[in-house]
């Protein structure tokens, strides 16, 4: 049986949500790395 409306546009609070989150563990993961490069370097 097919989904008679199989485009259904997320919402908007959702979006800048993922946005949000996919942003700051990215940042996480950069201040991570540079966290640990500057202990390796010292």
């Amino acid at each position: 049986m097919p989904n008679p409306s199989p485009h259904t546009p997320l919402p908007k609070r959702l979006l800048w949500f993922a946005g949000i989150w996919l942003v700051s563990v990215l940042a996480l993961t950069v201040l991570a790395y540079a966290i640990r490069l500057m202990i390796m370097l010292s």
